[in-house]
Formats: structure tokens, C-alpha cells, sequence
């Protein structure tokens, strides 16, 4: 049974034009919908109930119908339960936004929701503030993404227009402190509220890294890229945020990857285009910091704290690595209440350091794991995609966010590393079938295949539970029943054919894996 009301008209600004927003609620108590109809449609007047659903199966057909903007649905429903109707809905490429209302609150259900692209999620039952603050902080994300997307594209039309001749003009004018910097962003009809200045060394990988950063940076909105000399990058980041500022800066990191040479220096945030020029010094400054430190990104408003004892986060990422790399979750998720525990005793860092060593955490971890694992674009997957949700968090959200992505890392590292595995051993079957006739080796299996003889043997032996004698054996001895059965050649020439030397030991090794000898074999078949 579908049940849909439509009803409410309510408004929500943005800009100079009133949004209202679709909500569709999920739930297989009536008496819990209605509820919750009540307080949104009541405390609310940015929402419209554009239906309701009983079970995730109707859900997911009402999604299809009415796209709306926000499902609000119950975790714990009969047939198909929420996280498996998100999972459903996200197939069908909507930008809707997801709110959970759930009875557990454990860490488990926590990080499926996270996995899944969850808003938010509300234990039940939840107080009427609750809601609506939650409601509030989705609807405010899902408008601030809106100006954001029209804001870039704006500026994208403008700069493509001209971007070839002012961006060199632009920097130069900076780095001079030349004082028609503002009118240039004048004749763009662009006006910044606030950015910094970043200065890339890429040492001899310039022209590879420069245009990296160029394509992917461009993708996000930042255009403004200039080269001092051959090994020099310019960056003018324009950001609403300083968490959007080391989002960027999180790209670069990642774009990176094992190239060798590669230094960051970030000037202070500024909210005056007069003031670019100082950024532009202090992004020099953190450069040189950074290059005596052997610390690949530096920020300015490091360099005064720099003698200070800081937060340990390097010895920490370290240890998370250690762990990631065997693969075992336990000791993830106790580092992890360590780490948190010790950002949080300090009283020097406010909500928005631990969000930035949180973030800068992660970036490291990835960096060091992909050089040890060779898995360079699956970090830049991960995090691309993820590293927004660390955004306006409390500590224990932040935690969260923290381990979901961590525990993605875990997850993609053993698929990949299975997926590896079968290619070897695939490989392996393809050498046994080429060359089973000749005697075969594992340090000529080895060598063919570029591998160490070690690392082969485990692999066949984990994936396979069979170690190349037996696979070998088996292989010969399916080749031997063949031409056993054929009655083209005698048991002796076969024997040799198969790739034994010896026909006793030849018809050894055939009764034990079949358990007849060779001649019973022909006999009992023919």
C-alpha cells in the first residue's frame, strides 16, 4: 500500500530567489509519520511533505517518481530496511540528501549510514530541536552547495573568456604589489571576499605536475594558476572557508603522489585584494620553512608556533599506517580513541584544529600508504569524495567521519590486493599451460613472471590452498586422462608428454590422484 500526501508550500531563500524544498518521509508506523509530518509541516515553513511511504519498496518507487530533495526514513523496517533503500535510491544518480531516524545508536550502524553518503541520523525519539536544527543544517548545506555551483560556473565562463592573458598579468601584478591588481578583478566583474596565496616547488617535475594541477583544480573551480620559472607553480585559492582551503590543498597533495621533489608553501587567508601580495610573501616564507624542515606543505601560521610543542600527528599517522598495512581493524579503532583522546586534552586546540589535524592526517596517511602500496588514484578516490564530511563536525561526528574513511581505506587496500592476487595466479595457470610438458620451476616461474619466488608461493598457496607441485600435478594428471583416453599413444609416451620423466613415478602420482593406475584408467574407460 502507497500512501501520498501532497500539502505545505513552504519557501526557503536563496539569494534573491525563494527555494522550497520536497521531503519524503519513510516510515512503517503511521503513527510515526504523522508526527512527523505534524513537526515539520508546523516548526518548518521551508518544507513540503511531497509524500510518504510505509516500506523501503515504495520509497524507492515515490524517489523515482517525485524526486525530492530530502528522505527522512526509519533505519529498522520490515522487507527492506533504510540502509538497503539508500543504497537503492543513490542508483538512481539524484542529488537527494539523506536523514536516517534510527534506535541504535551503535558504531556499526554509524558507519554503514557514513558509508552510504548519510546527512545525518537521529535517534529516536527524536525531540522537536533536534529535528529542526538537523532539517535546518541539510536544507543550509544543499543551498550553500547551490550558490557555490553557480558562483564557480559564473566565475569559469568569466576567467575561460580570459584566462591566458590575465592569469600571468594577475600574479605578476601580485608578486610586484603592483596597485592595479583590483582593477583586474574589476574587469572580470569578480570580486573575492577572501583567499590565499600558495607557492608550489616542483623541482624538475614541473611540466608533468603543472598541468595535473591545472586539469583537476580547474574541475574545482579554481582557475587561477601561474608559473614563476620552470619549477615554480602559483596558486590564488579563492575560498568560503578555511576547511575549503585545505580541501584544495588536499588535491594538490594527492596530485602529487611519489613525484619526487615537491614542496608547498601557504600564505595567510585574506579578505582584501590588496593584501594578495602579502599572502604571496608569507607563502615564500612557508616555502623556505618548509624546504629546511624536509615538510612537504607548510603554512605560514606555522612558522611562529614552529618551536612550540605540537600536536604529534606524524607519529600518529606512522602508527595508522602500521595498521592499515596489516589490515587489522581493532587496533585502528583503539589508535583511533588514542588520537582523538590526546587532540581533544589540549586546550590549545579549538574545534576547527582538530578538524584541520584530522584532515591533515588523513592526507599523510593516504600519501604514505599509496607509496608502499603502489595504489596511487585509490587514495584520491577516497578522498575526493569523502573529505567534505569532515566539514562543520563536533569531535565525536568527527571521529566518525574519521574511522568510516578509514575503514574504506582497509576495504579497498584487501580488494585490491585480492584482485592482484587473482591476476598472479591467473598468470600462473597461463605459464603451467604453456610449458606443463617441460620441468617447471618456481624460480623459473619467478623470473617469467617478474616476481619473487617467495611472494609467488604465497599468493598461489593463500589463494589456492595448493602449493605449484600440486598444482602442476593436477594439471599433468587431467592432460594424462586425456590422452589415456584417446588411445592415440602408450602410457609410456604419454608419460613424457605430460612432462614426467619417469613412467613409475609417472603412475605413482596418477593413482593417488585418481586412484587408479594409468592402465586401469584406459581399460575402465574404454
Amino acid at each position: 500500500m502507497r500512501e501520498v500526501q501532497l500539502s505545505g508550500y513552504g519557501c526557503w531563500k536563496m539569494g534573491d530567489l525563494f527555494q522550497m524544498y520536497n521531503l519524503l518521509i519513510v516510515d512503517d508506523e503511521p503513527l510515526e509519520r504523522e508526527a512527523m509530518r505534524l513537526i515539520l509541516t508546523k516548526n518548518i515553513p521551508g518544507i513540503a511533505i511531497c509524500g510518504e511511504a510505509e516500506n523501503g519498496f515504495d520509497a524507492i518507487s515515490l524517489v523515482a517518481e517525485l524526486k525530492p530533495d530530502i528522505v527522512l526514513l526509519d533505519i529498522n523496517m520490515p522487507g527492506m530496511d533504510g540502509l538497503a533503500t539508500i543504497e537503492k535510491m543513490q542508483q538512481m544518480g539524484l542529488q537527494t540528501r539523506f536523514i536516517i531516524l534510527t534506535s541504535y545508536s551503535s558504531f556499526d550502524y554509524a558507519r554503514k549510514a557514513l558509508r552510504l553518503g548519510v546527512e545525518d541520523f537521529l535517534v529516536k525519539p527524536a525531540d522537536l530541536d533536534t529535528v529542526r536544527n538537523t532539517i535546518i543544517t541539510v536544507i543550509d548545506s544543499i543551498e550553500t552547495e547551490s550558490i557555490q555551483i553557480m558562483t564557480q560556473e559564473k566565475m569559469k565562463d568569466k576567467i575561460n573568456e580570459m584566462q591566458p592573458v590575465v592569469q600571468s598579468d594577475i600574479f605578476r601584478a601580485i608578486c610586484e604589489k603592483q596597485k592595479d591588481v583590483r582593477n583586474m578583478f574589476e574587469l572580470l566583474e569578480f570580486h573575492p571576499k577572501e583567499a590565499f596565496v600558495a607557492v608550489i616547488d616542483s623541482g624538475s617535475n614541473g611540466d608533468i605536475l603543472y598541468s595535473r594541477i591545472c586539469r583537476i583544480l580547474n574541475s574545482n573551480g579554481i582557475h587561477f594558476i601561474s608559473r614563476i620559472h620552470s619549477s615554480m607553480i602559483d596558486l590564488l585559492i579563492f575560498s568560503q572557508s578555511e576547511h575549503e582551503s585545505l580541501k584544495q590543498i588536499g588535491c594538490i597533495e594527492l596530485l602529487a603522489d611519489s613525484s619526487g621533489s615537491f614542496y608547498l608553501g601557504c600564505g595567510s587567508s585574506v579578505d582584501n585584494v590588496d593584501l594578495f601580495y602579502q599572502s604571496y610573501q608569507e607563502a615564500v616564507s612557508a616555502l623556505q620553512e618548509g624546504r629546511r624542515d624536509n615538510k612537504r606543505i607548510f603554512f605560514f601560521t606555522e612558522i611562529k608556533n614552529h618551536k612550540k610543542d605540537r600536536f604529534p600527528v606524524d607519529r600518529y599517522v606512522d602508527l595508522f599506517c602500521s595498521q592499515i598495512q596489516m589490515g587489522d581493524r581493532d587496533e585502528i579503532i583503539s589508535l583511533s580513541e588514542l588520537f582523538f583522546s590526546d587532540l581533544s586534552g589540549r586546550d590549545e586546540i579549538d574545534l576547527m584544529g582538530r578538524q584541520t589535524y584530522v584532515y591533515q592526517a588523513l592526507i599523510q596517511i593516504s600519501r604514505k600508504i599509496s607509496e608502499k602500496t603502489g595504489f596511487y588514484r585509490l587514495w584520491e578516490e577516497i578522498l575526493t569524495d569523502k573529505l567534505q564530511l569532515l566539514e562543520n563536525r563536533d569531535t565525536a561526528s568527527l571521529k566518525l567521519h574519521f574511522l568510516s574513511i578509514l575503514e574504506q581505506f582497509l576495504d579497498k587496500i584487501k580488494d585490491r590486493k585480492e584482485s592482484r592476487q587473482d591476476l598472479i595466479v591467473k598468470r600462473v595457470m597461463i605459464y603451467v599451460e604453456d610449458q606443463y610438458e617441460n620441468t617447471i620451476s618456481l624460480e623459473d616461474l619467478a623470473e617469467s613472471l617478474n616476481l619473487s619466488p617467495s611472494h609467488i608461493s604465497k599468493v598461489i598457496k593463500k589463494t589456492t590452498g595448493q602449493n605449484l607441485p600440486e598444482i602442476l600435478n593436477k594439471f599433468r594428471i587431467n592432460k594424462a586422462m586425456q590422452l589415456l583416453r584417446e588411445e592415440l599413444f602408450s602410457i609410456k609416451e604419454i608419460t613424457y608428454r605430460v612432462g614426467y620423466n619417469s613412467q613409475h613415478y609417472f603412475s605413482r602420482i596418477f593413482k593417488r590422484e585418481t586412484g587408479f593406475s594409468p592402465s586401469d584408467f584406459r581399460n575402465r574407460d574404454y
